[in-house]
């Protein structure tokens, strides 16, 4: 009903923005939208600028999650079931057993009780941090302060903890969806979607990389940053300005036709 309901708001526009390719190309094929009316305008991050560090917000995330202790896994987001922290937990768990001293951050509101349940049998609730939603300066230092960020979603209209963790310096592995491989491109690291074999072979050998060869490391940062330079809140404002300019024009020029 919601989804409807949304849709029928959608057809009263002139014209509809969509984030990515991937929402413009759903709603063409599933909604039927008119192609002409769509266009995209690509989100932007909060979490950049500071991809070395922020002293006050660095200062903020360590009293909401104490000192760092062992190697810091993140997930941002909703608990919702599209963002898969079924995945997530049993992926967290397969890594525990070969790395003990791996935690893992979720920024984002409690645990279900199902999830909570979950995460007890698998023995890694008390290696969880769990956080609300922050402040943009104090999420870009959780990111910094992490190792990898992890999105085990199975849909998404943009995925924007991708654009978070990149622009932050953070490497981030994503589900293999194609929303996810639009916004991350080559910069992301990504897994099937539910594969926990797969996510849990990638996130080790990133953990051993990232210890052993200080050079790959930091151009996947690199290229991280590149990436994430790609988005931002004034190309954002830019396109919709130019998109609202385009709609005016075409409104005053079916004005101009119309008979006095």
């Amino acid at each position: 009903m919601l989804a409807k309901r949304i849709l029928s708001g959608l057809r009263c526009a002139a014209h509809v923005a969509c984030d990515s390719e991937a929402t413009r190309d759903a709603l063409i094929a599933l909604a039927a939208f008119p192609e002409d009316r769509l266009s995209i305008v690509a989100n932007g991050s909060d979490t950049g600028g500071y991809p070395d560090g922020d002293a006050a917000a660095d200062v903020e995330a360590a009293r909401m999650l104490g000192p760092r202790r062992g190697i810091e896994l993140l997930h941002v987001g909703s608990t919702i079931p599209r963002k898969r922290i079924d995945v997530l937990l049993e992926v967290f768990a397969a890594v525990r057993r070969k790395r003990a001293e791996v935690r893992l951050t979720r920024v984002g509101g409690p645990f279900t009780a199902e999830q909570r349940v979950r995460a007890r049998e698998l023995g890694v609730l008390d290696a969880i941090n769990v956080l609300p939603f922050v402040d943009r300066a104090t999420l870009a230092a959780v990111y910094r302060r992490s190792a990898l960020a992890l999105l085990t979603s199975d849909r998404e209209g943009f995925g924007l903890p991708i654009v978070e963790a990149l622009a932050s310096g953070t490497p981030m592995v994503a589900s293999d969806i194609a929303v996810l491989r639009e916004i991350g491109s080559m910069a992301v690291t990504y897994c099937p979607v539910g594969s926990i074999d797969s996510w849990t072979a990638t996130i080790l050998q990133l953990l051993d990389e990232r210890e052993r060869d200080r050079a790959a490391w930091q151009a996947r940062r690199s290229a991280g940053l590149a990436r994430a330079a790609d988005f931002s809140w004034s190309r954002y404002t830019a396109a919709v300005v130019e998109r609202y300019r385009a709609i005016a024009g075409d409104v005053a020029a079916v004005a101009s036709e119309q008979p006095a």
